[in-house]
């Protein structure tokens, strides 16, 4: 039986190259209903209230194992696309594009691909009472002090999909934050350095007299945990199937904002996630790191995603590759960020460029909550000014000039 086959849980192994030999599989599960049942005995929290898995997929799911010899490590119901996902294990790394031409190909299964590996993209490196918000020169280049006398993100529903976050440090700690995990185990607090520099970026508390403000201080957070970390490199590495988990449950509650700092190669089951969650209105705003002249990196390639480059410091030289003068740049080198136990310090890359860009989006939702990605893609485009740390940056007060709420905007 399936149920007993699942006994290692893959959602946050660490061992890249095991990857390789790893399938995502899912059947059709349309007739299933919404019934809460707990399938497997012992691993309670991953599984209650959860759709049920109708008998025809878990029969096909079961023959295809035996058929094509893989062994099931983990498996999620996606409620939104109405199917049941299941990852296998290969036996034979070389055979799984085989494997995977052979399971495309029978009627059974509704898709196959492999197991994608997804990164973190962040380096390591007047207004306000808070200790460093001195050296937060993002917050100066965007203008998102003078576009705080107009919005400060209230009541904008944010979702930030990386790992889990620092919820007791101190310019986190009584602000609108949630979380949720999405991984097998428990990745513990020095897994937690990514996401908590992500969301501080987002919604730091401002005027606390603490370290440093966040861009939509009064937005309301849900930190899923999809992603996890070794805690002393502070990367982030996400799955196919953990981003699928966490997108899933978003769908079923749409919020306005979804953050994806990350980014990797072309995944068709994230993309078809991707695609309905659009569908119910959620904007989508991910990383575009700095790669070689004609590679495409997702999620942020992926039609209709906000994707965000980091703008270039003074003095540096230009790198051919995705980012161009026409993409949405926001600040992403050398910015103050918080870090788990109450610390604070510079880090970089497009992982926090995207985060910023998030907090000011977050900023036009609060006047004008009916704006589309679309639209926000134009405003944000008009908005962009040179700075003198570098080139052209999203300009949060006079983004919001260009929805009449922020007229005076330097």
């Amino acid at each position: 039986m399936l149920a007993l086959l699942l006994s290692m849980p893959i959602s946050s192994a660490g061992d890249e190259t095991g990857d390789e030999a790893l399938v995502i599989v899912t059947y059709s599960n349309a007739s299933a209903g919404n019934s809460a049942v707990n399938v497997i005995p012992g691993r309670s929290y991953r599984y209650r209230m959860r759709y049920q898995v109708s008998a025809a997929a878990r029969s096909n799911s079961e023959a295809i194992a035996t058929d094509y010899q893989l062994v099931a490590l983990d498996e999620w119901p996606i409620e939104s696309l109405k199917v049941y996902c299941v990852v296998y294990r290969t036996a034979d790394v070389g055979s799984v594009t085989t494997i995977i031409e052979k399971l495309a190909a029978d009627p059974r299964v509704e898709s196959v691909q492999r197991m994608h590996q997804f990164k973190g993209m962040t380096l390591e490196s007047g207004r306000y009472n808070d200790s460093y918000a001195e050296f937060q020169y993002g917050l100066k280049s965007m203008n998102v002090s003078e576009a705080h006398q107009f919005s400060l993100g209230n009541g904008v529903k944010i979702a930030v999909v990386d790992t889990g976050i620092d919820l007791e440090h101190e310019d986190l700690a009584g602000g609108e934050i949630r979380s949720r995990n999405f991984l097998a185990n428990d990745p513990g607090p020095a897994s937690t350095a990514h996401g908590t520099a992500v969301v501080s970026l987002i919604a730091a508390n401002a005027n606390n007299g603490k370290g440093i403000v966040g861009v939509a201080p009064g937005a309301e957070l849900v930190a899923l945990s999809a992603c996890w970390g070794d805690g002393l490199s502070e990367t982030a590495t996400c799955n196919s199937f953990t981003l699928a988990k966490a997108m899933d449950f978003l769908i079923r509650s749409p919020p306005d904002l979804i953050n994806l700092s990350i980014a990797g190669p072309h995944d068709a089951l994230l993309g078809r996630l991707i695609a309905r969650a659009q569908q119910s209105g959620t904007v989508i705003v991910a990383a575009l790191p700095y790669t070689p002249v004609g590679e495409v990196v997702y999620p942020a390639n992926y039609p209709g995603v906000l994707a965000i480059g980091s703008a270039r410091a003074a003095g540096e030289e230009d790198i051919a590759g995705n980012v161009r003068k026409s993409e949405l740049l926001a600040p992403g080198e050398q910015i103050m960020v918080a870090l788990p136990d109450n610390g604070y310090d510079f880090r970089s890359g497009s992982s926090l460029a995207a985060a910023n860009a998030t907090g000011v989006i977050a900023l036009l939702l609060e006047v004008a909550p009916d704006l589309t990605a679309a639209r926000i893609a134009q405003i944000l485009h008009k908005s962009q000014s040179a700075i003198q740390t570098g080139g052209a940056v999203i300009n949060a007060c006079r983004a919001l000039a260009e929805i009449e709420k922020a007229q005076n905007c330097p």
